[in-house]
């Protein structure tokens, strides 16, 4: 698994925090090693993502001598491992016997049902409800037992009834705010174990359906139903991973990746008893990234080995933009969260000390260890939101899956696996993280006295031992508060909050930790304050959690530590990367590798910028150089050819080498296409096309460089086109042979005009012309590039592995390249000697008919193909865009693609606007003049015998041409160059 370097350093740097000034010791560890046990023996599909992730983090299994897993084990055989992992929602604490010395730690929290059984957690709240004011903890729908409440359900439809009567909605949905859910009651608080649910409206509704043969027999709960908030038209539900990592100090975690679920079936405009509860239902569900409202917004797709975007990012702004209040959203969820586990927190400690002790063995002397922050737990609360935003708690659900999901465009197998990382990193399992720290920090008498006569610097924990500071138990939970908080990653902190205002929710009194814990907080955000880098006027607390940095930076100790692409107090700011002096600042500086860090910075830009405002683009990746007004000019010294040996040598150089390290297949895919355009030009064209000369030439002055980097960009551009289509790859290859002639055809027509190139005079087969470009030619285009997409569906699906590059498949990804070219002539050959040399040449057909013929054709295959382009089935062939297109989320005019086609066909434009082809010299190989006479045969691809001239006739040649020696009509060949002049 790989992990952020930047991750990593902000949990290094936090943690230097920690490092007291003097006398430190290094203290020995009983384990090198931490290992953890399975007190039960769970499903292997089940752990088997805890166990990859916690062997990844040096956390190994300890296996008894048995082999036997039970909780007995738990009671002797503690001191052998360091955690104990749970794959059942309720732990038998009240049969659990726990050694004197217990160090171990259990992911289950005593008294975790209150949560988790829905029963008791509405209950739980209609209590705090009768507490508090009933607007504090009016955030659960109603929640009703059969048949035990069948007398509250009815009384319920009444309400409802009234809440329906006074609803502006009613108008056209008459059972607004009327409807309940049936379901039947899960077995645990698994997340397995939640049934699909039924709309009902009517008690007559409730009967039929408990008679039905989903219900009947079974024990029923009904839940109020949530008038949703919708997505284009479907409804969402979001889950919050929650880590409650210790009850006193009470610290609660939410993690900044939620699982998003998206309804795979539209929501109706009225929702009815008889409506497809897919509408509603979350068993089957559209991942947000394969989305369609949603797709454009993902700057990168999560995979197996990379986060992508934040997906609960993507939904805000969509909501945002939907009008609704995505700040105070968040708020209401972080509050409901926090309200129900601190209104919990009396019986999470009553049932923590009803868990029972173990008398103390031999050597075991003094009291028991202190088992308070041995147990943690993550919950996942499921929220649904109200067509007004507010959120709604669901359900909670202990041991929520961490099972990879994957999805028609991609998977959130790297989400779970940081999910994982982060939360075992946070719980800080290995000895060596849980050194007490008395054992650590001894300052001396003298420190004390200088150091530490500022008692409002709690963030100095060099000072805690001092006198007058915090006792050594408070110290000591102090310190394992303040390490854990340094090693959050992706967590954020919503309990304790430096505002506190979710305090007086808390069924117990603020205990001496939590006091001294929110002074750490609050020390720690304002003690950056006091460097000489922070003006005054910053001197205030910026943030508590990442959202306050606007999603673009992480809230370490109070203040926004912006990612690499902004900058400002809150990383509103998106940095200038147009700026030429700071990119030549940074070579200069850095020198060639560092500035190529940074250039891959840049290129990362669309990855991790969220939000950016319309005015922020990215600069272009060529400039244009002024064109030339001389009317009389060699082909060779045009600006149009110049910029294609120049500025395609750098864009292709700029392009490949971090092509590959970025995991995109577009630098393959462009070495595929540029080794496709020699062979045609090499074999198929060799004796038919000549090219005038330009600055870089290829085979002995044969072939110019550009015309190899145009044919093989304007390859990709048909191919990256046709991916973005997204329809059925078999309609593809008639796709990109399409947009190949378009591309191609100005092209050709205006290096006909302009003498960038002149076909063979005399050969029968490109006689055909279509406004002085060969169909023969075109023909060419069209079935080589509908070949090299053919021939990439292939070979990606027998060769490649996976849809991205993978450097430790270097070979195959090569062979890739080196093999396409091949097998696209072979099938290309194929289709040539099907399609055009059958129907012109054996059946007689012109060929601009049959040319027009194919282009009909595809176009009627591809609308077809387009009707349908919507069909699951379909989805799941496609590969996905940004494997071969980096800039895929780019706007249209920011898109690399697109700013280099404009360019070239606004140059086209400017040639044909300003220079007079009468005027063209073109320099360079032509056909030679010779024996007028002479005739050569070939053979077409059809093995068809063909005749033409071998050479030009001077006699009859009708365009003006330059030569040293005139020749004689009978003389022999002339291979001389010539200068030749154009005549239209």
């Amino acid at each position: 698994m790989t992990i952020s370097p930047r991750r990593r350093h902000k949990a290094l740097l936090d943690l230097l925090l920690l490092i007291p000034c003097t006398n430190v010791g290094a203290v020995a560890t009983i384990r090198p090693h931490a290992w953890f046990y399975l007190p039960e023996t769970p499903q292997e599909q089940k752990i088997k993502p805890v166990v990859q992730q916690l062997e990844a983090l040096g956390i190994f299994q300890y296996l008894a001598s048995d082999s036997q897993a039970s909780w007995e084990k738990v009671s002797t055989e503690s001191a052998s491992f360091d955690l104990v992992w749970s794959v059942s929602t309720a732990a038998p604490f009240s049969e659990l016997i726990l050694p004197h010395q217990f160090d171990a730690k259990v992911n289950r929290l005593p008294g975790a049902e209150q949560l988790t059984s829905p029963d008791a957690l509405s209950h739980h709240l209609i209590m705090q409800q009768e507490k508090h004011v009933k607007f504090y903890f009016d955030f659960m729908p109603a929640h009703y037992e059969l048949p035990r409440d069948m007398e509250k359900l009815s009384r319920a439809y009444i309400e409802a009834r009234k809440k329906s009567d006074l609803s502006p909605s009613r108008s056209y949905d008459p059972h607004v705010h009327r409807r309940f859910l049936l379901r039947e009651r899960a077995a645990s608080g698994a997340e397995d174990s939640i049934t699909r649910s039924e709309v009902f409206v009517t008690d007559e509704d409730l009967q039929l359906k408990m008679q039905s043969s989903a219900f009947k027999g079974k024990t029923l709960v009904v839940d109020q139903y949530v008038e949703p908030l919708l997505v284009d038209g479907h409804k969402f539900c979001v889950g919050f991973y929650v880590a409650v990592t210790s009850i006193d100090p009470l610290r609660l975690y939410v993690y900044a990746h939620p699982l998003i679920r998206i309804a795979k079936v539209e929501y109706p405009s009225k929702l009815k008893v008889e409506t497809d509860p897919a509408a509603y239902n979350f068993d089957q569900y559209i991942s947000p990234w394969d989305f369609s409202d949603l797709q454009a917004e993902f700057q990168e797709l999560p995979s197996a080995t990379r986060e992508g975007a934040n997906a609960w990012d993507i939904l805000k702004r969509y909501l945002r933009k939907q009008g609704i209040d995505t700040k105070r959203l968040q708020d209401n969820v972080d509050a409901a969260i926090a309200k129900v586990v601190l209104s919990s927190r009396g019986n999470f400690k009553s049932e923590q000390a009803k868990v029972k002790r173990g008398t103390a063995r031999e050597g075991e002397g003094g009291s028991p260890s202190d088992i308070s922050d041995s147990f943690f737990e993550m919950f996942k609360f499921d929220f649904e939101f109200d067509s007004m935003g507010k959120p709604w708690l669901i359900r909670v659900v202990s041991s929520p899956s961490m099972e990879a999901t994957k999805s028609v465009l991609a998977t959130d197998e790297a989400i779970k696996k940081q999910l994982l990382y982060d939360f075992i990193n946070l719980v800080g399992v290995h000895p060596q993280v849980r050194t007490p720290f008395e054992k650590i920090f001894h300052p001396d008498a003298t420190f004390c006295r200088d150091k530490c006569h500022d008692k409002n610097r709690v963030w100095d924990s060099s000072c805690w031992s001092c006198p007058g500071w915090f006792a050594p138990n408070v110290a000591s939970k102090l310190f394992a508060a303040s390490t854990e908080y340094a090693r959050r990653g992706s967590f954020n902190l919503v309990y304790p909050s430096l505002e506190q205002k979710l305090s007086k929710f808390m069924d117990t009194e603020l205990s001496e930790y939590d006091i001294a814990f929110d002074r750490y907080l609050k020390s720690l955000s304002s003690g950056y304050s006091n460097l000489k880098d922070y003006p005054v006027s910053d001197r205030a607390v910026v943030c508590v959690y990442r959202e306050h940095c606007s999603n673009h930076g992480d809230c370490v100790n109070g203040m926004c530590s912006c990612g690499n692409n902004y900058e400002g107090r809150t990383c509103y700011i998106p940095k200038d990367f147009e700026q030429k002096e700071y990119i030549q600042q940074e070579i200069e500086d850095t020198g060639g590798q560092d500035a190529e860090t940074w250039k891959e910075k840049v290129e990362s830009f669309v990855f991790n910028r969220g939000g950016a405002p319309d005015g922020v683009k990215r600069p272009m990746t060529r400039n244009v150089s002024g064109l030339r007004t001389k009317a009389t000019f060699p082909t060779s010294e045009s600006p149009f050819l110049t910029d294609n040996n120049g500025g395609d040598v750098a864009r292709y150089a700029n392009r490949l080498p971090g092509a590959t390290e970025r995991k995109y297949r577009n630098a393959t895919m462009l070495v595929a296409a540029i080794l496709q355009v020699l062979i045609v030009e090499l074999v198929f064209y060799s004796s038919d096309r000549w090219h005038a000369q330009a600055l870089v030439m290829l085979m002995s002055k044969h072939l110019p460089l550009y015309v190899v980097l145009l044919h093989a960009q304007l390859y990709y551009i048909a191919f990256v086109a046709t991916l973005r289509l997204r329809i059925d790859p078999i309609a593809q290859p008639f796709v990109i042979g399409l947009l190949m002639v378009m591309l191609v055809f100005p092209f050709e027509l205006l290096g006909t005009k302009f003498l960038w190139w002149t076909w063979h005079d005399t050969d029968p087969l490109l006689a055909d012309r279509l406004m002085g470009v060969p169909c023969h030619a075109l023909f060419y285009n069209y079935f080589f590039a509908f070949a090299f997409r053919w021939t990439h569906f292939i070979m990606r699906s027998i060769w490649l592995a996976g849809n991205y590059y993978e450097e430790q498949n270097w070979k195959s990804e090569w062979g890739y390249v080196f093999l396409m070219p091949l097998v696209t002539t072979f099938i290309a050959t194929g289709f040539l000697a099907l399609v055009y040399y059958t129907t012109v040449h054996l059946m007689g057909i012109q060929a601009q008919v049959a040319f027009f013929m194919l282009i009909g054709l595809s176009l009627l295959l591809v609308w077809m193909a387009d009707r349908v382009s919507d069909s699951p089935d379909v989805y799941q062939t496609l590969e996905p865009v940004d494997a071969y297109d980096s800039d895929w989320l780019y706007s249209c005019i920011d898109h690399a693609v697109n700013q280099m086609v404009f360019l070239l066909y606004f140059i086209l434009v400017l040639l044909v606007l300003f220079i007079n082809p009468i005027e063209i010299v073109s320099l360079g190989h032509h056909q030679p003049l010779g024996n007028c006479l002479k005739n050569e045969s070939f053979y077409s691809l059809i093995g068809m015998k063909h005749h033409r001239k071998q050479y030009l006739c001077v006699q009859d040649f009708d365009e003006e041409f330059n030569l040293c020696n005139y020749p004689q009509f009978d003389s022999a060949v002339i291979t001389l160059s010539l200068v030749r002049k154009n005549v239209i």
